[in-house]
């Protein structure tokens, strides 16, 4: 409908002027440094001291870059993350309310097989008209099965890309340095 597309255009463009923005944000704040493997939002020299640690900071570029890569990176997209999840959980629980309905009909026509004879025409035609409705369901049913499976895939994807490069960004940022294993699993995960 022309208001699903009014609203996917919407949607689109705030992304593209978040990511637009912060990216532009970062230059003037020589937040962009080598990060191991990557070139990110980083302090250099790794592990400097930062002055929102309290105190002078020693960092020669990106003074504060933990706090600007919450903000602009992971707090953003462990929202989008969690955001597609929720969804896909609301696409499985309609998927298991549509295979409940189905199977509710079906039960109707099983527990009177047999009408007394001043039923037997509303029966039969009842019977026939759920028959048709059932069929229909079904395949509603194995439509809505198959877009709950790719839902749940879809989420699923999200976690395994971008957990490992979250986790490496956290203990990098805790402990100043991620084993060089690590931090190449990680930045294999990504796109």
């Amino acid at each position: 409908s022309e208001e699903v597309q009014r609203t996917e255009l919407w949607m689109r463009m705030a992304v593209v002027a978040f990511s637009l923005g912060t990216s532009i944000a970062c230059l003037p704040l020589t937040l962009y440094n080598p990060m191991g493997i990557i070139c990110s939002i980083a302090s250099m020299p790794d592990g400097c001291h930062q002055s929102w640690q309290g105190g002078e900071t020693d960092c020669a570029r990106g003074d504060n870059s933990s706090i600007f890569i919450l903000g602009f990176l992971i707090l953003p997209l462990w929202i989008s993350i969690l955001t597609a999840t929720s969804i896909t959980a609301r696409i499985f629980f309609i998927a298991q309310k549509l295979e409940r309905q189905t199977e509710r009909m079906a039960a109707i026509i099983i527990l009177n097989p047999n009408p007394s004879q001043d039923d037997s025409m509303v029966h039969n035609n009842l019977q026939s008209h759920l028959l048709r409705s059932r069929c229909s369901n079904l395949l509603h049913l194995k439509r809505a099965q198959r877009i709950s499976r790719h839902a749940k895939w879809y989420a699923f994807a999200f976690f395994i890309t971008y957990a490992p490069a979250t986790i490496e960004r956290m203990v990098f940022d805790i402990r100043g340095i991620t084993p060089n294993w690590f931090e190449m699993f990680a930045y294999t995960c990504l796109p």
